[in-house]
């Protein structure tokens, strides 16, 4: 703002506090009050969690649970927010966060919002975002999409996650015991990663079953008693297109092979779960980095995990209709 170098934050339930650097301290310095704050919903609805930053066409976003929200900078006239709702999603069940991986790309020559949602599990692209500054919106109801902005749908992973399975030999339901009821994609964001002179975005993903572990999977924690989840770690990669198109695949190899049989607590090396994250290597060796897991509250010891691979271990092979296979 201003040309004053600031670094933002987000604290339950604080809010979106702003700090900036004192030459005289030699520090961050977090003002007082926070720029935002989210009211406190009601029992058992989440409404303050923030999830995701994104600087994007020269705007910075913040996702809430399930609100996105765009910053005004430099200075406000009176009566005009510093931050500006965008879009609402509907409110999502007490272990949900609603909307994840808020990520700024590069679409048709473009920047776009990328982002999934929690509550239903899917991945959208938000364009068109807007310029300058912007007066709060007259209303906002859950699944409005504001001032023209309306999400587009480019990914569904239960779907794509079933097909995966049913290659590998296991045949998963779409409905009722068995089926595939619960996933996370893209926990902290959609990385992008240059591979074969492509930008393409990698992100992780969990899943869980309803009612148990298919007898040709390996699982993991068992979250309330009801969703078990898969103890493989698997991702999917973006390729931008027209209309863009995804690839899953999941880490194999003995050193990233679940042990089989879970303890309580689950330790290290029995289950792998989920990607939280994913970077290219900073050491000029081209490898890609994978790191995670997620208790998924059930009792864990040791379980953080990291691991890296080669671009070329991905397979992408472009096939004739322009897609990875």
């Amino acid at each position: 703002t201003n040309g004053v170098w600031s670094v933002y934050a987000g604290a339950v339930p604080t809010g979106i506090l702003r700090a900036t650097w004192s030459k005289a301290r030699h520090t961050l310095v977090f003002d007082s009050t926070p720029e935002l704050t989210e009211q406190r919903g009601a029992p058992g609805v989440p409404t303050q969690k923030v999830t995701g930053f994104a600087n994007c066409a020269g705007s910075l976003y913040v996702t809430i649970d399930t609100k996105l929200y765009r910053r005004n900078d430099d200075g406000l006239p009176p009566g005009v927010a510093r931050w500006v709702l965008l879009y609402q999603e509907p409110p999502v069940g007490v272990s949900n966060s609603g909307l994840r991986g808020l990520s700024c790309i590069t679409h048709l020559g473009s920047p776009s919002l990328l982002l999934s949602t929690e509550g239903n599990w899917d991945v959208y692209r938000i364009d068109h975002l807007p310029r300058g500054q912007l007066d709060d919106p007259a209303s906002a109801g859950p699944g409005d999409g504001l001032r023209g902005l309306t999400p587009v749908l480019e990914f569904a992973p239960i779907p794509a996650l079933r097909y995966m399975l049913a290659a590998q030999g296991t045949t998963v339901s779409a409905t009722g015991t068995g089926s595939i009821d619960y996933v996370i994609a893209a926990y902290n964001n959609f990385t992008t990663v240059k591979i074969d002179g492509v930008d393409r975005q990698l992100f992780g993903i969990e899943h869980a079953y309803l009612g148990g572990c298919p007898s040709t999977r390996v699982c993991g924690p068992t979250a309330n008693g009801v969703a078990t989840f898969d103890a493989a770690a698997c991702f999917a990669i973006r390729n931008d297109a027209k209309t863009p198109f995804y690839a899953l695949r999941c880490l194999s190899g003995a050193d990233v092979a679940p042990a089989g049989e879970v303890s309580k607590p689950i330790l290290s090396g029995q289950a792998l779960v989920s990607i939280r994250t994913i970077t290219p290597s900073p050491f000029g060796d081209r490898r890609i980095y994978y790191g995670g897991y997620d208790s998924n509250f059930y009792p864990a010891d040791g379980t953080a995990w990291v691991a890296s691979s080669t671009p070329a271990a991905l397979h992408l092979t472009a096939t004739s209709k322009g897609k990875d296979s």
